[in-house]
């Protein structure tokens, strides 16, 4: 009856280790990198046993040379690197122009300035000085207001150029050339050197004030992070390497002479400590190596689907589904959720989140993505006739042409999504305009 009851205990003690494990694993799959070393360092604040050790505890992006593994984003559900990346597929730009793009969102300060020099965009990316300044002014255009900018001045004459009050023209002005006036707020003098009347002026200074000073602010005040790939994804002689970086992968280290010296003491209660710190380690250890494994077997099943996209052959993703994944590899559809969640990869045209590399199906037969359909429905509205826009039956008919099987309705939704104005609008925008 001993040995039967001995038994039963083995088996209920490994069910728990295992079970526990699970639930660290889980917890940890849903982790991005810098909270996964939060963890891990809390975990070992209560182990004596367990050391944790990264690349980052004394390192900064400039002290290891490697700027573009650091991405500046702001630790909110909508950061502004995120943001800008979304704009960039929606963008009918060269497929190196927009990896170009890409590398700057990477330097942005948290501000939203950009203080690296063309010289430097120039050898990091071996590009002309001409692709250069090309890249800095498209970044420039997106959204939020002053991106890219790498002074307070150029931030507002950005804004400025963009803005569509009656006032626009005069605060240009003011800013370009009496910006140390606008500084001191020499309203008088402001009037005087520009030939200005007072309500002219006032009126400039007003809408100055509406402008965003450090148009990166506006994704909140929480704190700011690094971004840090986890993995890298490498084509060489034609073949596609994946490896985990060493700044996502931290190290659990075993203090093994302190539990040798530990374990000299016969007494119960330190035997039973000893035991149940091992084991935290252990389970730790093993949550830490399955969250790795099954990252990158995601990661490497994305790649297969993706590879065109990734090695900058094709402009969009293909439509990829997350139960699609989950299927291929005989797992959960949550965990792939989880998996990806929060991680960024290291690619051939740039750092992407996992997350990109999903796009829907634009309808139920095609084989093209929503991005795509909405790309090709900007593109259509950009080169329209001035004097008779497209309704959306004529979009919808066209892009029948372009292999997009969709009604009406949607893509009003899309054109709606995209901010488009509708046909009537477009009309009335442009009659404005001659």
């Amino acid at each position: 009856m001993e040995h039967q009851q001995l038994g039963f205990s083995q088996k209920q003690q490994q069910k728990l280790k295992l079970s526990q494990t699970m639930r660290q694993s889980i917890m940890m799959l849903q982790l991005d990198t810098p909270d996964l070393i939060h963890y891990l360092k809390t975990q070992s604040l209560e182990n004596p046993f367990m050391e944790v050790r990264t690349a980052f505890d004394h390192l900064t992006p400039h002290s290891i040379g490697m700027p573009q593994y650091f991405d500046y984003a702001n630790r909110c559900e909508n950061n502004l690197y995120d943001y800008l990346l979304e704009q960039i597929t929606f963008m009918t730009w060269s497929i190196n122009i927009k990896k170009v793009v890409r590398y700057l969102i990477t330097q942005l300060e948290p501000t939203g300035y950009l203080t690296i020099s063309n010289e430097v965009m120039m050898n990091e990316q071996h590009i002309s000085e001409t692709d250069a300044q090309k890249a800095r002014k498209l970044l420039q255009q997106l959204d939020p207001p002053g991106v890219g900018a790498s002074t307070l001045q150029e931030c507002l004459l950005i804004q400025a150029s963009e803005s569509n009050s009656k006032y626009a023209a005069l605060a240009e002005k003011i800013i370009k050339d009496s910006f140390s006036q606008l500084l001191e707020h020499h309203t008088d003098e402001l009037q005087e050197l520009l030939k200005l009347t007072k309500n002219e002026v006032d009126s400039s200074l007003r809408l100055i004030r509406s402008f965003y000073a450090t148009p990166g602010e506006l994704f909140g005040k929480s704190q700011v992070n690094y971004v840090i790939p986890e993995l890298v994804m490498k084509v060489k002689h034609d073949k596609i390497s994946l490896t985990l970086t060493r700044y996502g992968k931290p190290e659990l280290l075993f203090a093994a002479e302190s539990f040798k010296q530990f374990q000299k003491h016969q007494e119960k209660d330190i035997q039973e400590y000893l035991r149940l710190k091992k084991d935290n380690f252990l389970s730790v250890k093993a949550a830490l190596e399955q969250r790795q494994a099954t990252l990158v077997l995601i990661s490497k099943q994305l790649i297969h689907h993706q590879a065109d996209y990734l090695r900058g052959y094709s402009e969009f993703p293909r439509p990829l589904l997350l139960n699609e994944v989950a299927h291929e590899l005989h797992i959960n559809e949550s965990t792939v959720s989880r998996a990806i969640h929060g991680v960024y990869m290291e690619t051939p045209v740039g750092v992407i989140p996992l997350k990109a590399l999903f796009a829907r199906y634009s309808n139920g037969k095609g084989n093209k993505s929503v991005e795509e359909l909405m790309l090709t429905i900007k593109d259509l509205v950009t080169k329209e006739s001035k004097t008779s826009p497209l309704t959306d039956e004529d979009l919808a008919g066209q892009l029948c042409e372009h292999g997009f099987d969709v009604a009406r309705r949607t893509v009003a939704k899309y054109r709606i999504k995209m901010g488009i104005p509708s046909t009537r609008q477009r009309r009335k925008q442009k009659n404005n305009n001659q």
